[in-house]
């Protein structure tokens, strides 16, 4: 689950968990960075109370051709679960 407290960095500012790690296939904040700053990492966005990524940071890395995106702010995103 994204947008929860990290338990590391719950006394800091920003943090919660929105950002992904495709190599160690888990959930960070922005504090926890340092640690997989040479890992493939995903940002995830909060848009109405859904999870979305974009779709050029994540088109990289799997196959999103049979996935609906979306515009949201300008910018092709694609939700994380079922709307």
């Amino acid at each position: 689950p994204f947008f929860r407290a990290c338990p590391a960095h719950s006394m800091l500012r920003k943090a919660e968990h929105n950002y992904f790690c495709m190599e160690c296939a888990v959930g960070f904040c922005q504090h926890c960075m340092p640690r997989h700053v040479s890992h493939n990492v995903l940002q995830i966005r909060r848009y109405v109370y859904h999870d979305v990524v974009r779709l050029s940071d994540i088109s990289p890395h799997i196959d999103v051709s049979g996935v609906q995106p979306y515009i949201i702010n300008s910018a092709q995103v694609i939700f994380l679960n079922e709307r």
